[in-house]
């Protein structure tokens, strides 16, 4: 049996990207999202990413807290606080067939998004015109695909080059859809959501974490599902605007 002094712990928390939700702080990691008061928030912000149960006891009373120890346990008892457990090979060979890569951080995101927007107050016209613009390139996609090849493909498509360029596009695309439930989700009061990379079986795919979801209203959850293909809607419409 381990000593309960040795125990490394972890405070997942401290790198998450937080925004305000409901009157609480909304703590999202990669793969899942927090509720939390704002006491926990902050000490989360302020305790060591990791160490042992004495080194988080003497941060606690650095930040001029009594009784540090109640406190660890409760940080523990909540799960913003857990031990920091070894991989084993079970873990490794997941991490292998089936990795979890981050590729667009929530932070990186933010800084994007800011250069069109100011937090999650986007009006309502601006959303009209983002949906106006989707559906314009989804039916003009799709007229095109009802009416067959009518023309060879533009000669930037052809050759080696060409195939390694809709390749690209196809990455950008898969991307820009994530970034609409990204995008979604921050205008649905939820916060910019990380974006990664994984493989389904030996399909490779890009993800968003949309974990709360089940908590906004249903007409704000329908928002998030719909967002990428709006956002897809609009690389399309620009993609066939250049061709």
């Amino acid at each position: 049996m381990s000593n309960a002094g040795t125990i490394t712990y972890e405070n997942h928390l401290k790198k998450a990207y937080s925004v305000r939700s409901g009157g609480k702080i909304l703590a999202i990691t990669d793969t899942s999202c927090y509720h939390l008061a704002e006491e926990t928030a902050w000490l989360a912000g302020n305790l060591p990413e990791t160490g042992l149960k004495d080194g988080y006891l003497q941060s606690l009373a650095g930040l001029g807290l009594n009784n540090p120890r109640k406190i660890f346990n409760k940080l523990v008892l909540l799960g913003a606080l857990r031990e920091k457990k070894k991989r084993s090979g079970k873990d490794i060979l997941k991490m292998v067939m089936a990795p979890q890569i981050k590729l667009l951080s929530a932070q990186l995101q933010e800084r994007f998004f800011g250069l069109f927007t100011s937090g999650s107050a986007i009006s309502g016209k601006t959303i009209f015109l983002l949906t106006a613009g989707a559906a314009a390139g989804l039916l003009w996609g799709t007229l095109l695909l009802l009416a067959g090849p009518g023309k060879a493909l533009p000669g930037p498509l052809t050759g080696t080059t060409g195939g390694l360029l809709v390749v690209t596009l196809v990455i950008l695309g898969s991307l820009v859809h994530e970034l609409g439930h990204s995008f979604a989700a921050m205008i649905s009061g939820i916060g910019l959501r990380p974006i990664g990379f994984s493989v389904y079986l030996i399909y490779p795919v890009f993800y968003t974490n949309v974990s709360g979801i089940e908590k906004v209203p249903l007409s704000k959850r329908a928002l998030i599902d719909c967002g990428g293909f709006i956002s897809q809607g609009i690389f399309l419409f620009l993609l066939l605007l250049v061709c």
